[in-house]
């Protein structure tokens, strides 16, 4: 609390940034809140952002460093799926809070006319 505005109808408040945790603004879910995590806390922003609260790394330039987070994207190997493409018309099975979703092929396509897959009696 401010204690020059303590005595006004309304106080004014500011927070200072902990310097033994991580502060990270998500940016794929919950949009723009900040959050503060424990040094080698791990946490995700999204299914495909994967973020840890990496220690103090001082330097005598900068002793009172504090700890960072540092966040990795995962990467879709989607190099089958690209080839399929060519031959298929595809359908993505998509589940929630997975990154990489599976597929299955629906029809198959042949000098650009589709033929739907049919059942063998």
């Amino acid at each position: 609390m401010n204690l020059s505005t303590s005595v006004d109808c309304c106080p004014s408040y500011y927070c200072e940034k902990p310097d033994d945790k991580c502060l990270y603004t998500m940016k794929n879910v919950n949009i723009g809140s900040v959050i503060a995590m424990n040094v080698d806390d791990t946490w995700k922003d999204g299914p495909c952002r994967r973020c840890k609260c990496n220690p103090a790394k001082p330097t005598p330039e900068c002793p009172d460093k504090a700890p960072e987070p540092v966040c990795t994207v995962q990467r879709c190997n989607n190099k089958q799926k690209n080839l399929d493409k060519l031959r298929y018309v595809l359908e993505d099975i998509v589940e929630e809070g997975e990154c990489c979703y599976d597929y299955r092929k629906v029809a198959c396509l042949y000098q650009g006319v589709n033929y739907q897959k049919q059942k063998v009696i």
